[in-house]
């Protein structure tokens, strides 16, 4: 499969299977995915068809979960390297991410899933010549009383300037800001 199925498939939320085959040929792509056990069948591939590396450079926009216990270690570093032209990495759930790999993007925006720790921060912006913010994303899931749960975004951001914003606000609903701009929010 190549950019002739949908053609004008810009955004792309599914497995990171279903990515891979529909990548190539594609420009400006937002993919928000889940690497899984992935690494394995990579791995144990004879055939190459598993993984294709072509298309992975049109990445712009990448959020990642871990959807399985074999990828986290080895397939996201692997991935992210190749997308050259990377500007937002969204981890979720604390995938490590690694200076090195970061350095082979185009990163500017840093969003990871766990407490702030300013002080490595300022050393991943001296490591990472482009990335320009880090985004610290906490999750609150809260039982009000009433059906359904509340859950709370609360996001705090450090450039690399050294300004700190501590609450944060995208001018998305939460949950969007995958496919949105990441310069454009609310602070307080």
């Amino acid at each position: 499969m190549d950019a002739s199925i949908l053609p004008n498939l810009e955004i792309l939320r599914a497995s990171i299977s279903v990515v891979l085959v529909l990548l190539p040929g594609r420009v400006n792509t937002r993919i928000y995915t889940g690497v899984g056990d992935m690494w394995d069948d990579y791995l144990n591939d004879t055939s190459g068809n598993v993984f294709r590396e072509d298309g992975l450079d049109a990445i712009k926009v990448f959020t990642c979960e871990d959807a399985g216990d074999g990828a986290p270690g080895g397939f996201l570093p692997f991935l992210i390297e190749k997308m050259k032209n990377l500007v937002v990495l969204d981890t979720m759930g604390g995938l490590p991410v690694e200076i090195p790999t970061l350095r082979k993007t185009k990163i500017e925006l840093l969003r990871l899933h766990h407490s702030a720790d300013k002080s490595q921060a300022l050393n991943l912006f001296q490591a990472v010549k482009m990335l320009q913010c880090i985004e610290w994303l906490d999750v609150n899931v809260v039982d009000d009383g009433e059906p359904g749960l509340l859950i709370l975004y609360t996001a705090s951001r450090l450039y690399g300037n050294g300004k700190w914003i501590p609450h944060v606000q995208w001018k998305c609903e939460p949950g969007d800001e995958w496919f949105s701009d990441w310069k454009d929010v609310f602070w307080e």
